[in-house]
């Protein structure tokens, strides 16, 4: 026969059991819903992750020929903004378009006139582009990509100087449009200058 502390003590191990039985399966949810949370925020990661390779992929690297015509004139812009701190990317874009517009019609022997702004930092970095250019052309820099078979994008040849430079301008083009966009009002600006800054020639 049972004393009656004894059937107290095996009622209230019962509950305790039983505590102890629920909290398991709590902490056992617990410990689910934080796998499920961290296996849903790894495949969120992954697939921004993939979906920046994507749009990695699809920008189109310029060939190595024309990087130093690139550099130069990214150099030349940056000067331009030191010098003009209020310039911004959608400037710069307007600008390559306008000189990219200039030089592809007179790669094909018509004579216009240069472009213009009545900004005046928009006019200083139109004037040090062709700067840049014309003392290139000076240097004899970029003539041995002209009517030369193996440089020849699409299979046609540059078949002069100013075609030669309007490809330059598209590649640099892009970059401003992507930059700005991604990044804001100077988001190309900060980048090529972190740029020029690695290769320590700012």
């Amino acid at each position: 026969m049972s004393s009656p502390n004894l059937g107290i003590f095996e009622y209230f191990r019962g509950i305790s059991y039983s505590i102890i039985k629920a909290n398991y399966f709590v902490v056992k949810l617990v410990s689910l819903f934080k796998k499920a949370q961290f296996k849903h925020t790894l495949n969120s990661q992954n697939d921004l992750l993939t979906e920046w390779n994507k749009k990695v992929k699809k920008r189109i690297m310029p060939p190595d020929y024309l990087l130093p015509l690139l550099f130069n004139i990214e150099k030349t812009v940056l000067e331009v903004a030191t010098d003009y701190p209020k310039l911004v990317d959608k400037e710069v874009e307007q600008i390559y378009t306008q000189v990219r517009a200039y030089l592809l019609e007179t790669s094909r022997g018509k004579d216009i006139d240069e472009p213009y702004s009545s900004i005046k930092r928009k006019d200083e970095l139109i004037e040090a582009i062709f700067k840049i250019l014309d003392s290139r052309e000076q240097e004899n820099l970029d003539e041995e990509y002209i009517n030369n078979p193996d440089y020849a994008p699409g299979g046609i040849p540059f078949r002069n100087l100013d075609h030669f430079y309007t490809t330059a301008l598209r590649y640099l083009i892009k970059s401003a449009k992507r930059w700005r966009k991604e990044f804001g009002p100077k988001g190309y600006l900060t980048f090529i200058r972190s740029q020029i800054g690695d290769l320590g020639m700012e």
